[in-house]
C-alpha cells in the first residue's frame, strides 16, 4: 500500500504496488507488469468495499438481483424518460460543466416541483349553510327559492 491520491477527475483512490524484487524473477512479469515496467501498480476506489460487498449479493441470490432491476425499472426510468422528453435534457446547449450542472439542477428542479404540486389537495371553503328557519318566518327565501325553481323549469 502506497497511499491515497486524488486523480484528474477527484475521485480519492488508493494505490497499491509490488516490489521490483518480487516482480524480478517471476515467470508471468511480462503479461502481468509489461516489458518494461518493473513491478506491478493497482488503483483501487476508497469505496471498492461496498461495491464488492454490492457485487457479492447481485450474484449470490437472483431473486434479489431480479427484485432491484424491476425496482429501477419502475421508479428511475420514467424519471429519467421525462427528465429526456419533456424538460429539454437530450441536448443541453450551453459551455461549460458549471452552466451544464445549472442545467440539469433546474431540470430536476422543475421536474420535483410538478410531481409536488400534483400532491398538494386543495381544500374548498364552503361559506353555504344551511338554515333551519320556521316556516312561515322567513317569506323572502322562500319566494326566491320558489322563483328559481320556475325559472329554471
Amino acid at each position: 500500500f502506497k497511499g491515497e491520491k486524488t486523480d484528474s477527475k477527484g475521485y480519492t483512490k488508493k494505490i497499491y504496488r509490488s516490489s521490483e524484487t518480487d516482480c524480478k524473477d517471476c515467470p508471468l512479469r511480462a503479461e502481468c507488469c509489461g516489458r518494461v515496467t518493473k513491478f506491478k501498480k493497482l488503483d483501487d476506489s476508497i469505496h471498492k468495499a461496498f461495491y464488492d460487498e454490492m457485487h457479492e449479493k447481485l450474484n449470490h441470490n437472483p431473486n434479489y438481483t431480479r427484485f432491484l432491476a424491476k425496482r429501477r425499472s419502475s421508479r428511475v426510468e420514467p424519471v429519467l424518460g421525462t427528465l429526456l422528453n419533456y424538460h429539454n435534457l437530450k441536448r443541453v446547449n450551453t459551455r461549460g460543466i458549471k452552466n451544464a450542472n445549472k442545467h440539469v439542477l433546474m431540470a430536476a428542479l422543475t421536474y420535483n416541483l410538478k410531481k409536488y404540486l400534483k400532491f398538494i389537495s386543495k381544500k374548498v371553503q364552503r361559506n353555504a349553510q344551511i338554515l333551519d328557519l320556521p316556516k312561515g318566518k322567513c317569506r323572502f327565501f322562500e319566494n326566491r327559492i320558489n322563483l328559481a325553481c320556475i325559472s329554471s323549469n
